[in-house]
Parts: structure tokens; sequence; C-alpha cells
């Protein structure tokens, strides 16, 4: 393979796992939940994507000074003119190019920096990333913190190395790696991470406030709450709208939970206020599930009423499905 048809595929494998990487943190929103298996491996793949795509750049600066830093050293003859790609008779039979092993991504960028005048500031977020990789594959359970660390270095600190090593080491545009749409959705997670938000709700509150400053009215007529909340009950929250400023409203419901208590053979009841939706009257604004949580505020006191009990009521029918559950659970 001729030194420009391999920089042609390292650089398409590079672009591949920094496109990777920068979805994956996206998807997570850099949120890492300890004792959560899924957070975990979420996080730990984020950072296994991340280290893919370090490796890849460091070897494609590599493949650029001389082919021959891909392998371990020292190689003999016959090995040193396959990868140089010489002609050489001998009776000698070498492997082909693609059955030699390569270099891993610790002596990738040992060489990197052995072979530079002085050690790029980036090499120093890529030696990070190398060696939480490499204790993740040994010590899962004791990088919880460290993982976070690195998850939550994302924009601030891995995305800019990576954009600085194509720029200053590779010598080329960061936008031939980096997709500029979902670099601006990182910018945006920012800014939802700093609000408490949630990407998509972020997105919401930002596309709703130029609409808003543009045409209020066309605003409040393209927005709206959705149906199944319009027969919940309604409580005035002191909490603002993020489009408008007036006063947000809470739509809530009273949920019923039942249980089954097997040694009195008798369902448990109980019955509970639940927040379903916040709403802005003016400008239709909204949000509901885990997004309504930085709207909320911490001494939200809902009405007492009597009647909770009522939704407590369990038919004969209902009963016997529960015992069935738990005699099944049993």
């Amino acid at each position: 393979m001729s030194n420009q048809a391999g920089d042609s595929v390292w650089r398409k494998a590079s672009q591949a796992y920094v496109a990777s990487a920068v979805k994956l943190y996206l998807d997570t929103e850099a949120h890492v939940v300890r004792d959560n298996r899924e957070s975990m491996g979420d996080a730990a793949n984020v950072v296994c994507s991340i280290a893919r795509a370090m490796e890849h750049l460091l070897k494609l600066r590599l493949l650029r000074l001389d082919p021959a830093l891909l392998y371990p050293m020292p190689m003999s003859l016959e090995t040193y003119v396959v990868v140089k790609g010489l002609p050489y008779h001998t009776d000698k039979k070498e492997a082909g190019l693609n059955t030699l092993k390569m270099i891993g991504f610790s002596e990738a960028l040992r060489r990197v920096r052995a072979t530079m005048d002085t050690d790029h500031k980036s090499l120093c977020a890529f030696e990070r990333v190398r060696r939480l990789r490499d204790k993740l594959e040994h010590q899962w359970d004791d990088n919880a913190d460290y993982l976070s660390s690195i998850v939550g270095e994302m924009s601030s600190q891995i995305i800019p190395a990576l954009q600085a090593f194509v720029s200053d080491i590779l010598n080329e545009k960061p936008g031939l790696y980096f997709d500029a749409q979902a670099l601006r959705k990182v910018e945006t997670l920012d800014r939802a991470l700093a609000e408490k938000h949630s990407l998509v709700l972020q997105q919401c509150i930002e596309t709703q406030k130029t609409e808003w400053q543009s045409n209020p009215g066309a605003c409040a007529h393209r927005h709206h709450i959705p149906g199944e909340y319009l027969s919940s009950e309604v409580l005035e929250l002191k909490t603002d709208c993020p489009i408008c400023g007036d006063p947000l409203r809470l739509y809530w419901d009273i949920e019923a939970d039942f249980d089954y208590d097997w040694d009195t053979e008798m369902p448990i009841g109980s019955a509970m206020p639940v927040p379903k939706c916040v709403w802005c009257s003016r400008c239709h604004f909204y949000a509901d599930g885990k997004d309504m949580a930085s709207y909320l505020p911490d001494d939200l006191e809902y009405p007492e009423d009597e009647s909770y009990g009522e939704y407590c009521d369990v038919s004969q029918a209902e009963i016997d499905e529960l015992a069935r559950e738990a005699r099944n659970q049993s």
C-alpha cells in the first residue's frame, strides 16, 4: 500500500472515530452515574471511542513521517522493505503488510513525542485518555471518578486537544474531522448542563426564544400544551418562564400506587400528587418528564385534599390480580 493510499485509510478511520466519540458524548449528555451499569458502560464507550480516535490520529502522524514508525523495532531487512514498499529479491519469505502487527496507543504516543521538537500541549490530554482507557480494561470499579472527570472535560479539554493536534501537528483543518453541526450541539449541551437542562430541552428553549423575539403571536400559536395534561389540576408557580419571563403553571395529578401484603392477604394502596407538566400561558412554553426538574421549587406544596383516599379504592378484580402477582413473585 502506498503512503498516499495509507494516508487516506488512516484519515477516514480517524474521522469515523472522532465522529463516534462526539456522538456518544452527546448521547450520554456528559452524565456518569456511579453504580449504574448502563451509565458507566455508556461513559466507558465514550472514553474508548475517544481513545481510538486519538490512536488513529497519532498513527496518521507517524505514517506521514515514516511508515516504519508504525511497527515494532528493531525489524528485519525483509520486514523493512515490505513496510517501505521497496523492491527486494530474496529466498526468505516475509509476511504481507496487512499481516504485520502494529504498535499500540502507548508506543504511538511515545514515538510522536520523540519525533517532535517540543511536547505539544494536546498530548497531555492524549496521555490522560490513554491511561484511563488502560485502567478501564483492568480496574473497572475503581475508576468512576476518573471516568466522570474525562467525560466532563470532553468539550472543554478533549475536543480542543483533538482539534489542536489536527491543526498544529497534522497541519490540517479541524473541519475535516469534526462535523460543524455536531460541534454546535456540543456548545448547546454546555449551556444545557449549566442550566441543568437536557440537550433536547435546551435546543427547544433556544429555538422558541428566537421565535418569540421575532414574532410573539406566531410563536404562541405554534406551541401547544399536550392535550393529555389539560384535565390535570393546576398550580401557579413563582418560577419564571425561560422564554417570556411570566410565571409558570404546574399541571399535576393524583396517582395511586398499589401493592399486596402477602401476610395479611390485603392490598395496600397509597395516593400522592405527581407533577405532569410546567406551562406558560403567555408564550406556551412547556416542559414535562425529567425536563421539569429545574423549574419545580424545592418547597413545592400541593393542596391537601381528603379525596386522595378515593384513588386508593381497589376493586375485587384488582385485589385478585395483585394476589396472583404476589404469589408468582414468591
